[in-house]
């Protein structure tokens, strides 16, 4: 972990309203970091949008490797149960469930490494996350 400290770069780049940062290393290493502790990570629909939209961009534009973390103590509980008991019917389930599965295939599939950095508890959908990455550090 200091070896990781010592080569961010200045540049942090805020995303999806700040569910997400991403933060640029050197020789191609960009660290995704979930970014509401406060929801314990939780993979609600805004978070699995943008968590898709970052791994994309960051494999298109040279990233090498991918590290996914969070801030918190809590890696991700899951999804938003909050959101999951408001929705409206089956179909909103169905919808968030194939985001999220969408995330997962991303994940396994995408052509370049990545590793979840988890500290804390991972739970659920967020278990789930962790296990569709290449490697998982605890």
């Amino acid at each position: 972990r200091r070896h990781l400290i010592a080569i961010y770069s200045e540049l942090v780049f805020p995303t999806m309203q700040a569910l997400t940062r991403v933060l640029r290393l050197d020789s191609g290493i960009r660290n995704i970091i979930l970014s509401n502790p406060a929801k314990r990570n939780a993979l609600s629909l805004a978070m699995l949008d943008a968590l898709h939209k970052d791994i994309e961009r960051e494999a298109e534009n040279d990233a090498r490797v991918l590290i996914l973390s969070a801030e918190g103590n809590v890696f991700s509980s899951g999804h938003n149960l909050k959101e999951l008991a408001k929705s409206e019917g089956s179909h909103r389930h169905q919808h968030i469930f194939e985001k999220c599965n969408d995330l997962m295939a991303l994940v396994r599939n995408i052509p370049i490494p990545i590793l979840a950095q988890v500290r804390g508890l991972a739970t659920a959908a967020g278990c789930q996350l962790v296990a569709s990455c290449d490697i998982a550090v605890a």
